[in-house]
C-alpha cells in the first residue's frame, strides 16, 4: 500500500478466499477514483460501479449470468435518480425515476410496451395520476391519487380511444357523479354516489342517446318515483319504490 497525506492511495486489490480477484481499485487521497468491476468467486462480472472522490456516480450495473438485470443512474452526490430493470434479452420491465422527493415507476411487458405508469412519495405512497395501458400501448384507465387514496376523476377508455366511464372519487370512495358511456361515446349512465353508496338520481340512456330510464335512490336503494322508456322514448312504465320494494307500477301502451 502507498500512503499519501496519512491516508493508504494507489492500487487496491481484493480476493475472495479461492484467490480469485474480487475488485481492483484505484484509491486517492478523496477516495476511490474510476471505474471498478466487481466479480464473483467464480470470475464472473457481478457489478460495476464509477467512483469519483470515493462517492459511486453515473451508472451502476448489477450482472446476472453476464447480463445486467438492475441499472442504477447516479448524479455527483451519489444520489441515485433513475433505476431501470431488465429481462435477459435487455428489455426494460420496470424503470423508476426520481422527481425531487418522489419516485414515478414505469411497467413494461415482454413486448417492450408499456404497461403502467405511477408515482410515489418517500413513505411508498401512491400520488399523482397512475396511469395503465393496453396491448397497444395507449390509456385504458387513470387513476388520481393523493396519500394513497382515490381523489378526483378516475377515468377509462375503450380500444378505439373513447371515452368508457369518469367517476368521481373522495378518500377512495365513489363521491359525486358517475358516468358510463358506450363504445360510439354516447352517454350510457349518470349516476350519484355518496361514499361508495348511490344516492339521489340515476338515469340510464340507450346506445343512441335516448332516454331509457330514470330512478332515485336512498342509501342504495330504489326510493322514489321511477319511468322506463321504450327504444324510442315513448313512457313505458312507471313505479313507485320505497326503500327498495315496488309498491305501485303503471304501464302503458305503447303501439
Amino acid at each position: 500500500l502507498q500512503y499519501s497525506g496519512g491516508k493508504t492511495t494507489g492500487t487496491w486489490k481484493y480476493f475472495h478466499r479461492n484467490g480469485k480477484l474480487y475488485y481492483q481499485l484505484n484509491m486517492t487521497e478523496k477516495g476511490a477514483e474510476g471505474d471498478v468491476t466487481y466479480f464473483t468467486d467464480e470470475g464472473k462480472i457481478d457489478y460495476k460501479y464509477t467512483y469519483k472522490e470515493g462517492v459511486a456516480i453515473g451508472t451502476s450495473d448489477y450482472f446476472h449470468k453476464g447480463k445486467i438485470y438492475v441499472s442504477y443512474k447516479n448524479n455527483n452526490k451519489g444520489k441515485t435518480s433513475e433505476v431501470r430493470y431488465l429481462d435477459s434479452a435487455g428489455n426494460e420491465l420496470l424503470v423508476n425515476k426520481r422527481s425531487g422527493k418522489n419516485w414515478t415507476i414505469t411497467y413494461f411487458n415482454p413486448y417492450r410496451i408499456k404497461t403502467a405508469e405511477k408515482t410515489f412519495d418517500q413513505q411508498e405512497n401512491l400520488m399523482g395520476d397512475a396511469v395503465y395501458y393496453n396491448s397497444l400501448g395507449l390509456p385504458v384507465v387513470q387513476e388520481p391519487y393523493s396519500d394513497n387514496e382515490l381523489n378526483g376523476t378516475r377515468k377509462s377508455w375503450y380500444y378505439n380511444r373513447k371515452l368508457k366511464d369518469e367517476i368521481e372519487y373522495k378518500n377512495d370512495k365513489k363521491n359525486g357523479a358517475s358516468k358510463t358511456y358506450f363504445a360510439n361515446g354516447q352517454l350510457s349512465t349518470v349516476s350519484f354516489y355518496d361514499d361508495d353508496v348511490l344516492q339521489d338520481y340515476q338515469y340510464g340512456y340507450n346506445s343512441k342517446g335516448i332516454l331509457q330510464s330514470v330512478y332515485y335512490f336512498a342509501d342504495g336503494d330504489k326510493d322514489g318515483d321511477a319511468r322506463i322508456y321504450c327504444p324510442n322514448g315513448k313512457l313505458n312504465d312507471e313505479e313507485k319504490d320505497t326503500r327498495g320494494w315496488i309498491e305501485q307500477m303503471t304501464q302503458y301502451d305503447t303501439a
